[in-house]
């Protein structure tokens, strides 16, 4: 059961880090047309999906080095 929850949280931080991907390209893309609520909007998405990724990370990380 274990492993079936890693890997759940696995593919969950994949998604997490494609979605932050989009979303930087996206903000850049309202940057670059001048609409800078867009921008901030897509930004900060983009930083609170990659946070939550590397926070998942890091805890997946710590649970493996107890075991």
């Amino acid at each position: 059961m274990k492993e079936v929850i890693k890997e759940v949280i696995k593919e969950y931080i994949n998604q997490l880090q494609q979605s932050a991907l989009e979303n930087r390209k996206e903000s850049d893309k309202a940057y670059d047309a001048g609409d800078l609520g867009l921008s901030g909007y897509y930004r900060g998405q983009w930083i609170a999906n990659e946070g939550t990724a590397i926070a998942l990370e890091t805890i997946l990380n710590q649970h493996r080095e107890k075991m």
